[in-house]
């Protein structure tokens, strides 16, 4: 009974993110139509007047497709900084029942992100090697997301990429920053307990810290 009382429990959490996902992406379809550019310059310079940023060696960002805000601003900044720049890359992608995974890789600018798996800009093979685990010293980690809530809690894409990733390789001390639209922020998520959690929530309305 115990079994599936678990099993059932983790049907319906996943029906509730399948819901939930469905519902902010169509809202976000919407968003990139109206008030993309201006939430994603604000949210940018949310970020660049934090002390935790400008002290940061060490970053990681994203590329942002189909209605993610946007992130070349701290990414020029970062680099005219000096910061060094780590974007995610899928080595392998969702087959099936198998899982993907990612890795992470330093990119010294625009020029060096190619179309990858999900034809999200990624760091190219050729001239951008993925980091040992061992080597990475992040110290501030911008994370994309579906939405997020008040409490740190994360809903992806499904695919479960970041959450894999960082069960493993969270560095100590690094502080991990939701970035979204201010309507994709809500007051509590369904999650599961090996759900990435973030920090803080920046949106264009400011930082929240958790």
């Amino acid at each position: 009974m115990k079994t599936n009382s678990s099993s059932n429990n983790l049907s319906q959490l996943s029906e509730d993110k399948r819901l939930l996902r469905g519902q902010m992406l169509s809202l976000r379809k919407e968003f990139l139509q109206r008030g993309w550019s201006e939430a994603s310059l604000a949210a940018q310079r949310h970020i660049l007047n934090l002390p935790a940023w400008r002290h940061a060696r060490q970053v990681l960002l994203y590329a942002a497709v189909r209605g993610e805000l946007d992130t070349g601003l701290l990414f020029a900044h970062a680099i005219e900084a000096g910061k060094q720049v780590l974007f995610p890359r899928c080595i392998s992608p969702v087959v099936g029942d198998s899982c993907g995974r990612m890795e992470l890789a330093f990119c010294a600018g625009a020029h060096q992100l190619i179309p990858g798996s999900y034809q999200i800009p990624e760091p190219d093979p050729a001239v951008c090697p993925g980091v040992e685990t061992v080597d990475l010293a992040l110290d501030l980690a911008l994370i994309p997301g579906v939405a997020f809530s008040r409490t740190g809690e994360r809903l992806g894409y499904g695919g479960g990429y970041y959450d894999r990733f960082f069960a493993d390789n969270r560095s100590s001390g690094c502080i991990f920053i939701g970035f979204c639209a201010s309507f994709q922020l809500l007051d509590s998520l369904p999650s599961a307990e090996w759900d990435v959690k973030v920090d803080a929530v920046c949106t264009e309305n400011g930082v929240i810290f958790i």
